[in-house]
């Protein structure tokens, strides 16, 4: 253990991920006082609702991030920004159409703003990506932190106000926190970057869109998964959310802050060979590790009483299929692949169709939906990208030589 913790100090590792630790440690006092105000009740389920469609809608993030790594190789800023960002606007309302449809929620109002915030949220992922790139991690990595730190004492003054609906107050805060960081994000001057572009060329828009085909299908996934939650009992919903929002916090300790600190040197070092390495070793472990979770699946998951709790725990156990998406950032930081890209989006939205079509049945329980989409899935898109990578170290052989 003394050695890991003198590896990520050498690294420089250690300081942004025990910032981030922070970060999720003030996030579970604020779910935890939040169930403490409302309890696993229909007002939970119904800011489930609003926070889900954040939620479903910044599923484009992972597109924007993506892309903006891409394009920002050959472009400025501002020209990533115009391919980007109107088309994000468009998916945030579809996507919080889909939900309005699903979900039916008692505010058009807090559902026109948790719209909004989706979308806001977009720009500030594409500001934190550059300035990330251009070197300036800490200051984008602290400013990407403040929701927790913000949030935390604004929903104590909520529980202390008494109020007889805090639900509106809660959204609303929630709604506030990328306009703030954007605000910052704009205080912060990027560094110099003085690459030249690479040799491969697309079209901004078709490199934008392919990341994108990923982001539907994970829209259509958690509305699959949680109108599952929300009709299998009251409060399922609100503990689904909660889990799965924590989920994305470990995430974002484990994988996207050393994703964010090396972002700056994937796109120098050009190493290829690394991420093959990698892959080797983590395939073998992710077999393991399914095949475990399933048998737990079919054993408990549609036992009444303990579906959600099973479902809850083969979503701890989808963890190591983090490493999944650092290889899938390196290789994207390092290589521009429309095909690996439409393969890997095509994946995720092909998994969420037949989920959707067989959820229709009534058939699957959400630990079932949570295992195929956290942990099968994942190996799947670990061989697409490891085919794919052969073909590009073999070009950079030939280039090379």
């Amino acid at each position: 253990m003394s050695a890991l913790f003198a590896r990520l100090r050498g690294s420089g590792h250690m300081g942004p991920l025990l910032a981030s630790a922070a970060g999720v440690a003030l996030g579970l006092i604020r779910e935890v006082l939040i169930i403490g105000q409302l309890g696993l009740s229909a007002a939970n389920d119904q800011l489930q609702i609003y926070l889900t469609t954040i939620y479903v809608i910044s599923l484009l993030n992972e597109a924007v991030r993506l892309g903006s790594i891409n394009l920002l190789q050959k472009r400025t800023l501002g020209q990533t920004s115009v391919s980007i960002l109107p088309l994000g606007l468009l998916y945030a309302l579809v996507a919080s159409g889909f939900v309005y449809v699903l979900m039916r929620p008692a505010s058009d109002l807090l559902m026109m703003g948790a719209m909004v915030s989706g979308w806001l949220n977009m720009v500030m992922i594409l500001l934190v990506t550059q300035r990330q790139r251009s070197g300036r991690f800490w200051a984008a990595h602290l400013i990407n932190l403040l929701p927790n730190l913000v949030l935390l004492p604004g929903v104590i003054a909520v529980w202390m106000m008494k109020l007889k609906d805090p639900v509106p107050i809660l959204a609303c805060l929630y709604f506030l926190l990328p306009v703030i960081q954007i605000a910052l994000l704009l205080s912060v001057k990027p560094g110099e970057s003085g690459e030249a572009p690479v040799a491969e060329t697309t079209a901004d828009r078709g490199v934008f869109v392919a990341h994108g085909v990923g982001a539907l299908g994970g829209l259509l996934f958690q509305g699959v998964l949680r109108s599952t939650g929300l009709s299998t009992g009251e409060g399922v919903l609100a503990l689904l959310s909660i889990s799965i929002r924590m989920y994305d916090s470990v995430r974002f300790i484990l994988v996207d802050t050393i994703i964010g600190r090396q972002l700056a040197s994937w796109k120098a070092s050009n190493n290829l060979d690394q991420a093959q390495r990698w892959i080797g070793k983590m395939i073998l472990p992710q077999i393991v590790v399914a095949s475990l979770a399933l048998v737990a699946t079919l054993l408990f998951g549609h036992q009444e009483g303990l579906r959600a709790w099973t479902a809850l725990g083969v979503l701890v156990a989808s963890v190591g299929a983090f490493g999944v998406r650092m290889i899938y950032y390196m290789v994207n930081t390092q290589a521009v692949s429309l095909r690996l890209v439409w393969q890997y989006g095509l994946q995720d939205l092909g998994v969420a169709a037949i989920l959707g079509l067989a959820s229709l049945t009534g058939a699957l329980w959400p630990a079932m939906l949570i295992w195929v989409w956290y942990i099968a899935k994942p190996i799947a898109q670990l061989l697409t990208v490891r085919k794919n990578l052969r073909g590009l170290l073999a070009n950079a052989q030939e280039a090379r030589a």
